[in-house]
């Protein structure tokens, strides 16, 4: 089809691709054909510029429809209305396998205990970190960046301005994960940037834990799998909020434009390269 084949060129060969379409191929992937989600969102993670490992799970697991009880069902009416003309240029326009409204299969149902930053909660404290500065007392020495936060405006970073910044291409994560090599070269063109713009920018290969043990750090919450578990050997003595996870609002969350508005401000935004995450 056209409009899944325009929006995997854009993953696989840019690395970049718009909200709406994101929306489209996940759904495509889990809820029509019922592929196993997990397997699309390690995809997508892969290959996207921005990806944020803890955006592309919560967006996999809102097409499922965790949270909402409703998977996104993703159908030609909705290219026809955002992408006026790409159905006539397809070779199945005439019949369109994706005309009527999706049935949910088994494989595409709802996680049974739903990612905490989907939650209606009203309190802050269920998006897992911090939600004011907290300091031990103890003077940090540096700043542990992540690529959750990778900018000049880190919230650590911002508060140390004069401490160097650490960057640790994470070796056995990297393995595992076997993202694109145009990912791999964004992020070192935004190391780059940063070491420009900063001038006290420290990069190193390994395992994170073993190149940070013993060094007094301040760092910034990165709400995605295995940060805690660091966190825990490296025993930072500054921890900063993480300033683009909103805090959770009671009503729908059936659709982004929903949530946003429920939310009332928009999320604070860095300005560095990768401040644009995966929505």
């Amino acid at each position: 089809m056209a409009c899944i084949s325009m929006v995997l060129n854009e993953l696989e060969h840019d690395g970049w691709a718009v909200n709406q379409t994101r929306m489209w191929l996940a759904s495509q992937w889990s809820v029509r054909h019922g592929a196993d989600w997990h397997e699309g969102e390690q995809r997508f993670f892969a290959h996207l510029l921005d990806g944020s490992r803890a955006a592309n799970l919560t967006g996999w697991q809102w097409t499922i429809g965790t949270g909402t009880g409703k998977p996104y069902g993703f159908s030609r009416w909705q290219v026809e209305k955002r992408a006026p003309g790409l159905c006539h240029t397809c070779t199945y326009k005439a019949r369109c396998p994706i005309s009527d409204w999706p049935d949910t299969p088994e494989q595409a149902r709802p996680l049974d205990t739903p990612d905490q930053r989907l939650r209606y909660d009203a309190t802050p404290e269920h998006t897992g970190g911090p939600t004011v500065v907290e300091n031990t007392g103890v003077p940090a020495q540096a700043v542990w960046i992540t690529a959750e936060s990778l900018g000049n405006a880190d919230p650590a970073v911002v508060a140390n301005p004069h401490l160097p910044i650490v960057f640790v291409f994470d070796e056995p994560l990297l393995i595992e994960l076997r993202l694109s090599s145009k990912r791999l070269v964004f992020l070192t063109e935004t190391l780059a940037e940063l070491a420009d713009l900063t001038g006290r920018l420290e990069v190193h290969l390994g395992d994170p834990v073993a190149i940070l043990t013993g060094r007094r750090v301040a760092t910034t919450f990165a709400p995605v799998p295995g940060w805690r578990r660091r966190t825990a050997r490296i025993k930072p003595v500054e921890f900063h909020p993480w300033p683009w996870l909103a805090r959770p609002q009671s009503g729908s969350a059936q659709s982004f434009s929903s949530w946003r508005s429920n939310a009332g401000t928009r999320a604070r935004r860095p300005k560095s390269r990768t401040g644009r995450l995966a929505e």
